[in-house]
């Protein structure tokens, strides 16, 4: 079993691999869901179990015990407004997840050449409209995909498309806990925007996690790492650790390599019964600002 789920991990690399080669569009898909990803360095390949996972990597979906329905603000850079909203739900051994995603940029500069004063100001607008599903294949591997139809509209111009993810997710290896995962992120096609061909960006996640370690007396402790592979970027190394404190309180912390203006991020998450709210902090540099995620879940 072990051979099988490296060998299709692997296997899905090498199909992938060709794709992270054009310049890509849609930018908005880039910019990842939920405050604990966020806080954890968005090292989140492995960590399923929520709504989130339908952006991460849907094989996750099928780690959910529960349903669920989540909704993230993320007041983002430059005044950008980036929302998700996102379910989870089970029927019998099969795992299926919706979700909305929207970007929206107002006060764009518009110039036809150098001047001093701009002529204007448009804004820009993105949606993303999203079904996964995710299931046990054997024992050791869990299998998801996504299917997600993309909205660009920029001043007078506008683009859309559709988009998949695959996913795949390793059981926790015997005598390890370690789980393994991989993810192929936006691959499919759009429209022409402006008479100009946009590919999506796609991406490639690999990742190793250990989840609900029991080496402390008031909670335990999860930690992953992943290496990412951005569409025309170099290789990213991303490091996330969280401890839970007695059932009711998240501590989270991560660090992503090779951007020049981000690394750190942190937060926090509140379990109230079925309910949970998150809050995650990510500082950026050069003067772009700060990005400030909030989240609320609700299990059912």
């Amino acid at each position: 079993m072990k051979k099988i789920v490296f060998l299709l991990m692997g296997g899905l690399i090498v199909l992938s691999s060709t794709a992270v080669q054009a310049q890509s569009g849609m930018a908005f898909l880039k910019i990842g869901v939920g405050t604990r990803a966020a806080a954890m360095g968005e090292a989140q390949a492995v960590a399923g179990g929520s709504s989130a996972s339908t952006y991460w990597n849907p094989a996750g979906l099928s780690q959910m015990e529960k349903g669920e329905l989540m909704f993230v603000h993320n007041a983002w850079i430059q005044d950008i407004s980036h929302e998700f909203l996102g379910a989870a739900f089970q029927t019998g051994t099969h795992h299926w997840g919706l979700a909305l995603t929207t970007a929206d940029i107002a006060g764009i500069e518009r110039r036809t050449g150098p001047s001093d004063e701009p002529l204007g100001t448009i804004s820009a607008s993105n949606f993303s409209a999203a079904v996964s599903y995710a299931r046990q294949l054997i024992p050791m591997l869990h299998v998801g995909v996504t299917a997600k139809y993309v909205y660009e509209h920029i001043y007078t111009e506008t683009a859309h498309g559709l988009a998949f993810d695959l996913g795949l997710l390793s059981a926790p290896l015997a005598n390890t806990g370690i789980q393994l995962a991989l993810a192929v992120q936006n691959v499919g096609f759009t429209s022409e925007l402006n008479t100009e061909a946009i590919d999506l960006p796609e991406i490639i996640r690999f990742g190793a996690a250990v989840n609900d370690l029991d080496i402390l007396p008031f909670g335990v402790v999860s930690g992953e790492v992943d290496l990412v592979q951005i569409q025309n970027e170099d290789i990213h190394v991303n490091i996330g650790a969280e401890m839970v404190v007695e059932k009711i309180l998240a501590l989270r912390a991560g660090y992503q390599t090779g951007y020049a203006d981000k690394g750190l991020g942190a937060g926090l998450g509140l379990f109230l019964k079925n309910l949970e709210f998150g809050y995650a902090y990510t500082p950026f540099s050069s003067n772009l600002g700060d990005s400030h995620r909030f989240s609320a879940s609700w299990q059912f």
